[in-house]
């Protein structure tokens, strides 16, 4: 839980000094945030997908076989 507000807080540190430096505009945050959380709610997705697939496949491996 540490890591997530650590991780958290640096990204809000980090957005603002780039506001405050003027290197980016607000939207270049904002969408930056928008397409690095897309990017990880589709990576987990995938993740997940391939792990239910590869259980699966296991199962239906161990029933043509009969082992366990």
């Amino acid at each position: 839980m540490k890591k997530k507000i650590l991780s958290l807080l640096m990204a809000a540190v980090i957005a603002f000094s780039r506001l405050y430096f003027f290197v980016h505009y607000p939207t270049d945050i904002l969408g930056g945030m928008v397409l690095g959380t897309l990017d990880a709610v589709l990576a987990v997705y995938i993740v997940k997908r391939l792990e239910d697939r590869a259980d699966a496949k296991t199962v239906s491996d161990n029933d043509k076989t009969g082992h366990r």
